[in-house]
């Protein structure tokens, strides 16, 4: 009868609509075709298994439609939704923009009416992807939100394989990975990484959430000190550069001077720091930028370069308040810090540990606030300060086996060891026993653990929003 063509949606949407022109229930249409009420609403959903011929033929019969008109019905609706359907997707990438350009009452207002209008659509999946977005975006408190509409999204697409072109769930499991990075939870966000690449349909739309997952996990990689595997990533990535946005290609820059530093290739990564500061400059990219040249101080102080190592500092400086991820800040403290350590200066180090400190508290990045800790505490131990220091060792040993840092962990357990070794001989033995019992968990997950002695402290740049 030509009804095939059309799809499971335009088919239930047509129904949906006599029967309520109709004014019946779903309940009183399934008693009028002799089906079950759950039929009814799984054809006008278009969800569970897909109704037989037979089965559509009696649910517009009952409706007083024949069967001869069907696809005559169908071709009008069809032409009617598309010309909707088209406006509805033109307004979700507005709202997307609108999210993504920090416009966020403007675009919760507009989802809401669309959300109204869309009921059971497929499109609804796109809709809670926004509404994560939103949340993600409102701030950690909102962070449960985000984390049930990404999963909604993610569930929507498993039920419509309509939409598996979309990208839509890579893209959903790609927040979610941000909601667990920023949460200090580094594996469950390389988890959902994993996932995000699983679905991805490279023929599908949002491209470029491949790449985003990629450099994400280079970033997740780096921070469980997992380099190897870090590398492989970026190698492959690296391919593809020309493909690459601006963003992502900044992110991959920077995981890429930290592994040619941690590899000894000192003039090969300061090279290209600069190449990703003068792309970043053009872009007028503040995040990257400040990123980049801290980074590059990083080097420089390293390298016993000191005072260009307090030109990058102070360079990335100027650009403090106008970083969108504030958490970089810290990042930029300790290592200014460290360099005042290394000029002689400890009351200005220990300015700047402290105040690094405080940032990566109020922003609650584990992370930056384990580097803050253990570098306050090797200046207060090198001045002579060793119970303030064991002090503040210990709290970024917590802080460290609370947040799974395990490489982190077990180098400061090896170093309270030592500090209380001919002191305390149960403490000694104590810290001990937690060193061998994170060596033994970073060799089952893939860690290495050759990072004692050094002090390499670039950073993978945060993932950058899709």
């Amino acid at each position: 009868m030509g009804f095939e063509q059309y799809s499971r949606w335009e088919i239930g949407s047509l129904l949906l609509q006599i029967r309520e022109k109709s004014h019946l229930t779903q309940k009183q249409l399934a008693k009028k075709a002799r089906v079950s009420p759950s039929t009814v609403s799984n054809v006008e959903k278009a969800k569970g298994k897909r109704a037989s011929q037979q089965t559509i033929k009696r649910l517009f019969g009952a409706l007083d439609v024949g069967w001869e008109n069907i696809p005559q019905l169908l071709k009008k609706e069809a032409g009617r939704k598309d010309q909707f359907l088209q406006m509805i997707q033109l307004q979700l990438t507005s709202i997307e923009n609108q999210i993504d350009y920090g416009c966020l009452k403007e675009g919760k207002s507009e989802l809401k009416k669309i959300e109204a209008e869309l009921k059971d659509h497929p499109l609804l999946v796109i809709v809670h992807y926004l509404k994560g977005k939103y949340f993600f975006r409102r701030g950690k408190d909102y962070w449960d939100k985000a984390y049930d509409s990404f999963q909604d999204s993610i569930a929507g697409c498993s039920q419509y394989s309509s939409l598996s072109s979309s990208n839509v769930a890579a893209a959903s499991h790609y927040e979610l990975s941000r909601i667990y990075s920023r949460s200090n939870n580094y594996q469950e966000a390389l988890l959902q990484v994993e996932n995000g690449l699983q679905v991805f349909d490279p023929e599908g739309e949002r491209k470029s959430t491949k790449y985003v997952l990629l450099i994400s996990k280079v970033i997740y990689l780096e921070k469980l000190k997992r380099n190897t595997e870090a590398k492989s990533v970026l190698e492959y990535m690296q391919s593809y550069e020309g493909e690459l946005d601006t963003e992502t290609k900044l992110n991959m820059y920077q995981s890429e001077v930290n592994l040619l530093y941690r590899e000894r290739f000192f003039e090969k990564a300061i090279e290209r720091a600069k190449k990703a500061i003068d792309i970043a400059r053009r872009e007028k990219n503040y995040d990257r930028s400040f990123e980049m040249w801290t980074t590059l101080g990083s080097i420089y102080k390293d390298l016993s370069n000191l005072e260009m190592a307090k030109v990058c500092f102070e360079t990335a400086a100027q650009w403090k308040d106008k970083i969108k991820d504030v958490y970089f800040a810290a990042y930029n403290e300790i290592e200014v810090g460290k360099l005042y350590s290394l000029l002689g200066d400890f009351s200005l180090a220990e300015s700047h540990l402290q105040s690094a400190i405080k940032l990566s508290e109020n922003v609650d990045d584990a992370f930056y606030q384990f580097e803050a800790l253990n570098a306050l505490s090797e200046l207060w131990i090198q001045h002579g300060r060793n119970d303030e220091g064991i002090k503040v060792l210990k709290k970024a040993f917590h802080l460290a086996h609370k947040h799974v840092l395990l490489t982190q962990e077990k180098n400061t357990a090896l170093k309270l060891a030592e500090l209380y070794k001919g002191i305390d001989q149960k403490i000694y033995q104590d810290y001990l026993t937690r060193f061998y019992e994170t060596s033994v968990k970073l060799s089952g997950n893939g860690g290495e653990g050759d990072m004692i002695s050094e002090d390499l402290n670039r950073r993978a740049g945060s993932p950058p929003d899709n």
